[in-house]
């Protein structure tokens, strides 16, 4: 195999590697601050009812399968969906690890 080849596809492996690692630490911080995220994904995603944000409770692949359900769109689709979101969300994420991080502090002290 061409050496260019296997660099490359190691390459895009680890970068894909470090991109779902940074999606994790953000699904964190959405599931320890689950009743302030709620609302922010009510908006973008209508038609799921308050039970099944409950049932999701701040896990991604629980949202995944819930979108599926509701809107009647294929698994990639559903992931697209939620990755897509997260990017656009990416202030909001960090405020929400803030406020975690300062909620946290408080009961230290």
């Amino acid at each position: 195999m061409n050496r260019n080849v296997v660099e490359n596809n190691w390459k895009l492996r680890w970068h894909d590697a470090i991109l779902n690692a940074v999606e994790v630490m953000d699904w964190d911080i959405l599931e320890g601050d689950w009743n302030q995220t709620k609302g922010k994904v009510k908006e973008q995603w209508s038609k799921l009812t308050n039970d099944q944000l409950d049932m999701v409770s701040g896990r991604r692949d629980e949202l995944v399968d819930k979108i599926q359900e509701c809107y009647g769109v294929a698994k990639y689709e559903a992931e697209r969906q939620v990755k897509d979101w997260g990017a656009r969300n990416d202030a909001w994420f960090d405020k929400a690890a803030r406020r975690i991080q300062q909620n946290a502090d408080m009961l230290r002290h």
